[in-house]
């Protein structure tokens, strides 16, 4: 998508982001076409862990792996949300402030 990376140039400073909400957002486009345009489910499943184990998902592990493992699913979910967040404000108020996506952490307590 062509006019996505030209939209998000235009609107960004931080050039470095693009990429990756670039990809966050085409990612979160197709999950949504195939939720809405056929039967899908997720099927995706929280992995085994051990205790005090833990583990990160950035926005390329979620991408990766959003299919099978529920938390990678969870963070992309986080981190489209900061990705609208950014963009409404900077659209809304003018606003050049956008931010890293987030790493969602996982930790097994007992």
């Amino acid at each position: 998508m062509d006019w996505l990376r030209e939209e998000l140039e235009r609107r960004m400073e931080a050039k470095p982001l693009v990429d990756e909400y670039v990809l966050l957002i085409e990612k979160g486009i197709s999950i949504r076409n195939k939720m809405s345009h056929r039967p899908h489910f997720d099927r995706s499943v929280r992995p085994v862990m051990k205790p005090r184990e833990r583990t990160s998902y950035d926005a390329s592990r979620a991408i990766r792996e959003f299919k099978s493992d529920t938390y990678a699913l969870e963070a992309m979910l986080v981190a489209l949300q900061r990705v609208a967040h950014d963009l409404l404000v900077g659209e809304a108020f003018k606003i050049k402030h956008f931010r890293q996506p987030p790493i969602l952490n996982v930790a097994v307590i007992g």
